[in-house]
């Protein structure tokens, strides 16, 4: 077994917790120990379970900036794939439109990243986590996933990670399969039966388990890897070049 922290009194602040991978993190976050600080980006849902703390329709990079008492406590960031990018149909959206689109949700990330990280060195280190959606799914399921979108935030994670580590904080990305709640039963078998032997690789993983996983990761104190892009599920694969 490794090593783990003492959770309790850890503090984690979920960015897009109202997602459903946000939502099965919190659960398993405040089961493991940790508080949860719960960002949205509408105040409406801030807060997806009655204990959590919410920071409803804030801009990030200001809350942080600005030491906001409640974000002091921070000691670890994830940030969430939101369910609105996931499941948007963008099939009639020519390249101009992309290009703004995707122009806007990086710039933004990338403001957001920074923040994040001075936070965690104002605190002399701490764990970043940035889940990004694995897209091979989306020629079998018709999921509008943005490979462009998940490589830029994984380059721009793996190139921040170089120069934070030194301030003592761990910058990874999870390349996450789409998990089961946000695809129907019926089409996932669909797919899967397209696929004959190729079905192994789609096979849909709960967004409990891959929220355990990563809690697991942030309940170590000496996490042997900074900089990575970690595969989270069947027949994954990513290398770190």
């Amino acid at each position: 077994m490794p090593p783990e922290t003492d959770s309790v009194g850890a503090c984690v602040l979920l960015v897009d917790a109202d997602s459903v991978l946000g939502r099965a993190l919190h659960d398993s976050l405040v089961a493991a120990g940790f508080s949860v600080l719960a960002h949205a980006r509408c105040a409406s849902q801030a807060a997806s379970h009655a204990d959590a703390n919410g920071l409803g329709g804030e801009a990030l990079p200001r809350v942080l900036d600005a030491e906001d008492p409640r974000t002091r406590g921070v000691d670890h960031v994830v940030f969430c794939p939101r369910d609105e990018d996931l499941h948007a149909d963008r099939r009639d959206e020519d390249l101009d439109a992309m290009a703004d689109r995707l122009d806007a949700s990086l710039t933004g990330f990338l403001a957001e990243l920074q923040a994040a990280a001075r936070q965690l060195a104002r605190r002399d280190g701490g764990q970043l986590w940035v889940l990004t959606m694995e897209d091979s799914m989306r020629y079998y399921l018709d999921l509008p996933c943005t490979a462009i979108d998940s490589r830029a935030r994984q380059a721009a994670a793996k190139s921040f990670a170089k120069e934070m580590l030194r301030f003592g904080v761990r910058i990874n990305c999870a390349s996450v399969q789409c998990v089961r709640e946000q695809v129907e039963p019926a089409r996932w078998m669909s797919a899967a039966a397209g696929l004959k032997a190729y079905a192994m690789k789609f096979k849909p993983n709960a967004a409990s388990a891959v929220a355990a996983t990563l809690v697991h990761f942030l309940q170590q104190p000496d996490l042997p890897i900074a900089g990575t892009v970690v595969p989270l599920g069947i027949g994954v694969a990513e290398g770190n070049v």
